[in-house]
């Protein structure tokens, strides 16, 4: 008898143990936003598209995009306090495990994914047919952006046009050309679909698709020696000089004066990456990450502050020297003619202490 009811609470208790752990097993996503239902509302959608622009503030104004473009050129050489001299050096460890060449990496599929993401929620009953085309348009945009810069900097690599939502084990390389035909399919779409005029609040209009599209077509033609090309990025680029939205300035430095910061608002700017005041908007995907914000400013600082009679402070900025210019950038103006010198180098300091 003792026995049998030891048996039997060895069994309720087994039961009891395996309704708790079905209980504990089962997930409930409480925070995390989810294709459906927040997706599929007109705030999801446009929080999906405001995500394509994000790409952009990792790379522009940081660390990591004046690594991949500007050291290591005949322009600039490595600083002395650069932290990514495999960049600069082309040393021998230079692969694709190095730091900067990965965050670009990650960073340009993240993008590139969150863009297929948008384009697979529209077009959406939940928004106007004027909103519907806009959206589609920035989006391909977007798209047609990071695939240029993937393409351009690793040639045939994945060609990704359709949203990533698990793990994926396997990549196929697809062809350079391959690419450039989603590319040039995706801003003839956002050119048709986007309005006309400046940007004067960051976001993309047509205007901003087209100078883009003549890049692109510059690009390719050089690598094709592609007369057409070639016309169609003239076309491009002198219907815009010939809007008259835009002029040059006649100082070079209005260009750099902080009244005129406001890329709206700046006569030369056709396109410009939006940085704000706030935290938040300006983080890269990574919550954790430091550096959030256009830091660009303070990468080519030399350290004034070990020179005698000289500390740190605000007006001269942060030393933090990544990048000095070369022997043949400084040739390549003449100072008593040019006055772009004077406005872009800095070649006197006056004692602070």
């Amino acid at each position: 008898m003792k026995t049998n009811i030891i048996k039997l609470i060895v069994i309720s208790l087994a039961c009891a143990n395996l309704t708790s752990c079905e209980s504990f097993l089962e997930e409930t996503n409480k925070s995390g936003l989810t294709i459906n239902p927040f997706f599929n509302t007109e705030v999801g959608i446009e929080s999906s598209l405001n995500a394509c622009y994000t790409g952009a503030r990792t790379f522009y104004g940081q660390e990591d995009g004046f690594g991949m473009t500007e050291t290591g050129t005949d322009l600039f050489l490595r600083g002395g306090d650069n932290k990514a001299n495999q960049l600069s050096d082309y040393t021998v460890d230079l692969n694709g495990s190095q730091s900067t060449v990965g965050n670009v990496w990650k960073n340009m599929y993240l993008s590139l994914n969150i863009c297929n993401q948008t384009l697979a929620l529209l077009p959406s009953n939940n928004l106007s047919e004027s909103d519907n085309k806009s959206y589609e348009g920035q989006a391909r945009f977007w798209r047609a952006f990071y695939l240029w810069m993937i393409t351009e900097t690793w040639g045939d690599v994945v060609l990704n046009t359709e949203p990533i939502s698990g793990v994926v084990t396997d990549a196929h390389r697809s062809s350079v050309e391959d690419f450039y035909k989603v590319i040039f399919e995706d801003l003839n779409i956002a050119i048709k679909n986007l309005p006309v005029g400046k940007s004067m609040d960051g976001r993309i209009t047509q205007d901003v698709a087209k100078a883009f599209k003549a890049r692109v077509c510059l690009t390719r033609a050089c690598k094709l020696n592609d007369v057409s090309l070639y016309n169609e990025a003239k076309d491009l680029a002198l219907e815009l000089i010939n809007s008259s939205r835009y002029s040059l300035y006649s100082n070079y430095s209005d260009m750099w004066d902080i009244t005129n910061c406001d890329g709206g608002l700046n006569t030369e700017s056709i396109f410009y990456v939006n940085f704000t005041n706030a935290e938040l908007s300006n983080n890269k995907f990574d919550a954790t990450a430091t550096g959030s914000g256009n830091v660009g400013n303070v990468y080519f600082v030399m350290k004034y502050d070990k020179e005698a009679g000289m500390e740190r402070d605000a007006i001269n900025g942060r030393p933090w020297q990544r990048a000095l210019p070369s022997k043949r950038l400084l040739q390549l103006y003449n100072e008593k003619i040019d006055q772009r010198y004077k406005v872009i180098f800095k070649d006197v300091w006056i004692s602070n202490t």
